[in-house]
């Protein structure tokens, strides 16, 4: 009997940590994040990541993206939650609307494999801090925009990673990152 329950125990045990492996439960998707399926086209769509990263590695990436780590753990909801406050009510839900485009754009190739992606955390970090540090709607508008735009020039590799700076954004929107750090 006690034989019997380790075994079980064991089972179970073994069971839930490679679940932590290899990701997660799609039944437990979050409302808050778009539709798994947006994603699972992403990772369709880029073969060579897809010969390097798991569907389950790259869509627990995302929900890392959204909800955030151990290691960062402001994740882009929140991050979401925080730049619509600054606006007006009549604005509010255009604003809400182009954060989450920016984000399912961002989140779809920030998940993928680190020699791959051409959005990495050190950008995504400095997008992030744009987004919060900015004072006011219009520096958060102003901030979406550039950032939409840096994303999709990274994606068409019009725009290389190393032009994206905290002095660029800084210079552009006025937004004064780190004061100095």
């Amino acid at each position: 009997m006690i034989k019997k329950l380790s075994r079980t125990l064991w089972l179970t045990l073994c069971t839930s940590l490679l679940s932590c492996i290899t990701g997660f439960d799609l039944s437990n998707w979050p409302d808050q994040i778009p539709s798994p399926e947006y994603f699972f086209a992403a990772y369709e769509a880029d073969q060579e990541n897809a010969a390097r990263q798991t569907r389950n590695e790259y869509m627990s990436w995302v929900v890392n993206f959204y909800q955030g780590s151990l290691l960062y753990p402001t994740g882009w909801l929140e991050i979401e939650e925080r730049v619509v406050v600054g606006f007006a009510d009549e604005d509010k839900n255009a604003a809400r609307v182009k954060i989450q485009q920016l984000g399912a754009l961002i989140a779809a190739e920030w998940a993928k494999h680190n020699d791959i992606r051409l959005i990495d955390t050190r950008i995504l970090a400095l997008w992030g801090s744009v987004l919060q540090l900015a004072t006011d709607s219009t520096q958060r508008s102003a901030g979406i925009e550039l950032i939409g735009l840096d994303a999709n020039g990274l994606l068409s590799r019009s725009l290389a990673k190393s032009a994206v700076t905290e002095a660029r954004y800084a210079s552009l929107l006025g937004i004064d990152l780190f004061d100095g750090f």
